[in-house]
């Protein structure tokens, strides 16, 4: 209610006119900008900062959803930051600035001179970071091409199914948007996470599982077992070259990553009969651009 409230303070009122000259284009008076820490203690942002402060993000986000509604922006990752563009006279937007959770208010021409400046840096970058790769990993698993810079591959070292469901929990939390992560095993067995956005459903965090149809005869579910992941929420494949599929919406709660990793890992285990983690091997990547994933909570030996 608190929450609401100050929102209700500020929006239309506060940013609705600005008035004498202009700095960069933003008004000398009036008010261009207002902070309000939400929670947290200022650390390294990443997953040290989730541990304390994730479903505080997740419950906050979820909570300026049901005011203002669907997002108009959204990132993914150790910098998570959810932003409304298109209310009165403000853009609201919820980040993780230096570890903490922060509420800012923005004057509409102040964000869209913030929005210029960012797009005249990325512009200057375009060159180094971005590239197209061949890929399409939402209608199956990724193909990757060992040639192209950004993409990593490793192999698990981990012997442990807990220490490596922690591990994968800190890495799917650390993903960016445009990251594709695969776990796979001999035979055509795999899991994969990417962060998806849905029309009406707003992101997901969406994993996939390798269906019979691809998989080596020998590793494959039987009937008891595809029975079980529908009954445990999968959506079954409908077509040939579909996968098994589960996603959870974000932001997201610990416990949500929790469940979906350590489902997607029994799945792998108990399903598909892999004996051991070190049967598994890590392919990571991030499309269209040339940064390598952050793969350190992960135990294992990069290639």
């Amino acid at each position: 209610m608190l929450l609401a409230t100050a929102l209700d303070l500020v929006y239309p009122r506060a940013f609705a006119h600005t008035n004498g000259g202009s700095v960069s284009g933003i008004a000398k008076t009036g008010i261009s900008v207002i902070s309000v820490p939400v929670s947290g203690q200022s650390t390294a942002s990443g997953s040290g900062w989730f541990e304390s402060d994730g479903d505080a993000f997740a419950a906050i986000a979820q909570r300026l959803m049901g005011l203002f509604g669907s997002s108009d922006r959204y990132a993914t990752g150790p910098v998570q930051a959810i932003t409304w563009l298109g209310l009165a006279s403000v853009v609201v937007s919820l980040e993780v600035s230096d570890g903490e959770i922060v509420l800012w208010l923005r004057n509409p021409r102040y964000q869209d001179w913030l929005d210029n400046a960012i797009e005249v840096e990325a512009d200057d970058e375009d060159e180094d970071e971005e590239f197209y790769a061949d890929r399409d990993s939402d209608s199956g698993k990724g193909q990757i091409n060992d040639n192209i810079a950004g993409v990593t591959t490793a192999q698990v070292s981990s012997t442990d199914w807990r220490l490596l469901s922690r591990g994968l929990v800190k890495t799917l939390v650390r993903m960016p948007y445009h990251q594709v992560l695969i776990l796979s095993a001999p035979g055509e067995r795999f899991i994969q996470f990417e962060f998806l956005h849905h029309a009406r459903r707003g992101v997901e965090l969406l994993c996939q599982i390798a269906p019979n149809t691809e998989i080596d005869h020998r590793f494959r579910m039987s009937t008891a077992g595809e029975d079980q992941l529908e009954a445990g929420g999968w959506a079954r494949p409908q077509e040939d070259g579909d996968n098994w599929r589960k996603s959870i919406s974000w932001p997201a709660m610990r416990s949500d990553y929790d469940a979906l990793a350590t489902n997607a890992l029994s799945i792998l285990r108990d399903n598909l009969h892999v004996a051991n983690p070190a049967q598994l091997s890590v392919e990571a990547w991030i499309n269209w651009s040339s940064r390598l994933p952050d793969l350190t909570d992960l135990d294992i030996d990069i290639e």
